[in-house]
């Protein structure tokens, strides 16, 4: 493959010395100055030549030298935010605590930043990922409007008093020290919120939703991201100091929705954080007012009324034109009824009275909605509504207490298909009188339940889903009984019990494992309730010395927030949702896939480069060789040889033979020339070749090994725009094609005297 340059050069050559044999064949002579300055001027040319093809060679060189390096950037990216998406997703666990989590987000945005930007982070500017900068903060995710000063770690929101403000908003990490007092909001000693009374609030996208009291405002729904600037009110809904009826506060697809009611007319609102993103979607519900907001997937399930189907459970994608009944478990204007809604996995389980009469279980999802099974057939009640009856989420399913007429009240498990007793605490049809929800836990696919048996009043039991019952004891071997407050928190659940042969009653941590309870030092007598899970830890209350205070506790013991009187609640809302770790986590993990078309695109465009280079320097070869030959041949040397031969003709003193020598020699000369460019293109070509043949057997390879997807074929330009292209122009649109080479022949006047 030679260049266009170079055979023009040669073709030139070889024209002069055409005509010098022509005439040499008639008998003339061409002079040896003219056929030199022919020679030095094809010279000259294939200098220029060789000159272009070396710098075009060089520039390849320069380019493949870079693109290795991109490929070498690209590839490291790609390590670095897949292990940083590894690192996020081992940390979304139900079981993980808020400083793994915390830890994990730290460490994968340690990876993030340590990637070169030239390479790495210009690709993902203002991505979706759950920090940003070295302050740890937050980015929201995209189409969510709220402030950049969300925190990335967890926090505890309580009301609290000081002593001078009343119950007002404070907030907590969970740490000795971190309480913060979010502000004085309605400015006096009476506080917005009422001491024993349960504050309507929820925590969506990392903020605190709540409903407040002011004299100038009324009851309206306030925001708080855990700073003072960041407490203020929303939206007076209701203008003035006239109140609005808030309720059903619920976070949905990363906002906050909630209802807002006007005598028997009930709305749907939906917020992200600003005033002017909270809006009315429409009307909800008429009559009764709507109950119930438990979230599964991407759907919203509530209890409403309406006057052709009574209450039912409805659902709602986030809009009034997405709210549909799903089911008239009791047909007609008449009412099911439902209760106990529990989302577990993809369903939401609850209890309702169907058409036969009795409370049964039943589970709804995108199908629609099941009768799970009629434990107590007719119309008894299979799943009265008492205070010791629960439903409790556990692996995709729930544990519930039913009875029927053989085995009484006891223990009961369901996926959703069917329904499976996993005790009989009290043989017989005698009914085993359980605690309730507030006696209840599940971690795993364990469940621990409190119920009064012959063994004790409020007797602690741990069983797993194929009813394998054991009796919870201390870690000391001693009987626990009087158990309450059951909350599962990391690796544990935690319950109050009294241990026999002790005064009094203490905080237990249970090994579900072993069924065992470890005693937590400083909480004889301290009877903690409202639990919330902070994590691995729980923040609850409890009256010490006459005055109720906040604690936490948890695997390191218990601690308690000095100084505050509290109102009786808390509430958690977690910066690091497992929401955004699993956006943080897709966003890294396709962050390294573009890295890794990136690399490959590099890598191909490093091929590419090498191919240039071997091609302008072979050209660049091919020219000097060229060169070379027409420097060594003996031109002049010939053409005396040709000048005697003609004298002879002249004077018809010699054949034509010494002539036709001559011109078969200048021939001769070129057509080495000729047939040497023509090897080294040839060559050069099947170099190419097996250089793409060699490319597509690794890809290959590589597709069998499971280390790439798809068909090998044109590189992904994916980062490349960004970066700008990885070569030069090296003034060629495409590779030169072989032009077609005029034989070098001798004179016919020469051949046929030679034949004579």
């Amino acid at each position: 493959m030679v260049s266009t340059l170079t055979v023009t050069a040669l073709q030139r050559a070889q024209q002069t010395l055409d005509r010098a044999l022509a005439r040499i064949g008639t008998g003339q002579i061409e002079t040896s100055s003219t056929v030199n300055r022919a020679l030095t001027q094809s010279k000259a040319d294939l200098a220029r030549e060789i000159a272009t093809h070396q710098s075009r060679a060089n520039g390849a060189a320069e380019a493949r030298e870079k693109a290795i390096v991109q490929a070498d950037a690209f590839g490291e990216a790609r390590l670095r935010y897949q292990a940083g998406a590894n690192l996020i997703q081992s940390s979304i666990r139900d079981d993980s605590s808020v400083r793994e989590r915390q830890g994990a987000v730290v460490e994968a945005q340690k990876l993030y930043n340590s990637v070169d930007p030239l390479y790495g982070n210009s690709l993902y500017q203002g991505g979706q990922v759950a920090f940003r900068e070295q302050n740890y903060t937050l980015t929201a995710p995209t189409g969510v409007n709220v402030t950049d000063n969300l925190s990335p770690f967890d926090r505890v929101f309580f009301a609290a008093n000081n002593g001078t403000t009343g119950f007002e908003l404070w907030s907590t990490l969970g740490t000795p020290g971190s309480e913060v007092a979010v502000g004085d909001v309605d400015v006096g000693p009476a506080g917005q919120f009422t001491a024993g009374v349960k504050p309507q609030w929820a925590a969506a996208n990392g903020l605190l939703y709540y409903s407040a009291t002011t004299a100038a405002n009324g009851t309206e729904l306030w925001r708080s991201d855990g700073t003072r600037n960041g407490t203020f009110l929303l939206s007076d809904l209701t203008p003035g100091a006239a109140s609005s009826t808030i309720s059903n506060l619920t976070e949905f697809k990363g906002s906050l929705y909630f209802t807002m009611s006007n005598g028997s007319d009930h709305y749907l609102y939906k917020s992200d954080g600003l005033a002017a993103n909270t809006v009315n979607l429409g009307q909800i519900a008429t009559g009764a007012a709507p109950k119930y907001f438990t979230v599964a997937e991407d759907n919203l399930y509530f209890v409403s009324q309406t006057a052709t189907d009574g209450i039912e459970i409805r659902r709602t994608d986030g809009s009034i034109g997405g709210t549909q009944l799903v089911a008239n478990v009791r047909a007609g204007t008449a009412s099911s009824f439902p209760e106990y809604l529990t989302a577990s996995g993809n369903k939401v389980f609850f209890t309702a009275i169907g058409d036969t009469g009795g409370r049964e279980l039943y589970a709804a999802d995108e199908t629609g909605v099941r009768l799970v099974a009629d434990i107590n057939p007719g119309a008894a009640d299979g799943l009265p509504i008492s205070p010791i009856m629960f439903i409790q989420a556990v692996k995709g399913g729930v544990v519930f207490t039913a009875q029927d007429p053989s085995a009484g009240l006891e223990l009961y498990y369901s996926n959703g298909t069917s329904a499976t007793r996993l005790t009989d605490l009290t043989p017989g049809p005698t009914d085993t009188p359980f605690g309730g929800a507030t006696r209840v836990a599940a971690l795993g696919d364990k469940i621990a339940v409190a119920a009064t048996t012959a063994d004790g009043f409020y007797t602690p039991y741990l069983t797993d889903l194929t009813g394998n019952v054991q009796r919870i004891f201390s870690d000391d071997g001693d009987a626990l009984t009087f158990a309450s407050n059951f909350t599962a928190a990391g690796k544990y659940i935690y319950l109050r019990a009294a241990e026999a042969g002790s005064v009094g009653s203490r905080l237990y941590r249970v090994d579900t494992a072993t069924a065992t309870a470890t005693a937590i030092a400083g909480t004889q007598d301290l009877p903690l309730t409202n639990q919330t899970v902070f994590g691995d830890q729980v923040v609850a209350t409890a009256l010490k010395s006459g005055i109720q205070r906040t604690f936490l506790y948890g695997p390191d013991g218990l601690y308690e927030v000095p100084g505050l009187v509290s109102q009786g609640f808390a509430v958690l809302v977690p910066g690091i949702t497992t929401e955004r770790l699993a956006q943080s986590a897709r966003t890294l993990r396709q962050a390294a896939t573009d890295a890794a078309s990136a690399q490959q695109a590099a890598l191909l465009s490093s091929d590419r480069a090498d191919i240039f280079n071997r091609f302008y320097a072979g050209n660049a070869a091919i020219a000097e060789n060229s060169k070379k030959r027409l420097t060594a041949a003996n031109l002049e040397k010939e053409l005396n040889v040709a000048q005697q031969s003609a004298v002879l003709l002249r004077t018809g003193s010699a054949s034509l033979t010494a002539a036709a020598q001559a011109g078969s020699q200048l021939a001769g000369a070129l057509q080495d020339v000729r047939l040497s460019a023509k090897a080294e293109a040839n060559g050069l070509q099947s170099r190419k070749d097996a250089k793409l043949d060699e490319a597509r057997r690794q890809e290959r390879n590589k597709q069998l090994r499971g280390e790439t997807s798809g068909s090998f074929g044109p590189p992904s330009t994916a980062g490349i725009s960004r970066l700008g292209p990885l070569l030069p122009n090296f003034g060629v649109a495409a590779l030169p094609q072989i032009p077609a080479y005029r034989p070098v022949t001798i004179p016919y006047s020469l051949a046929q005297g030679s034949s004579a």
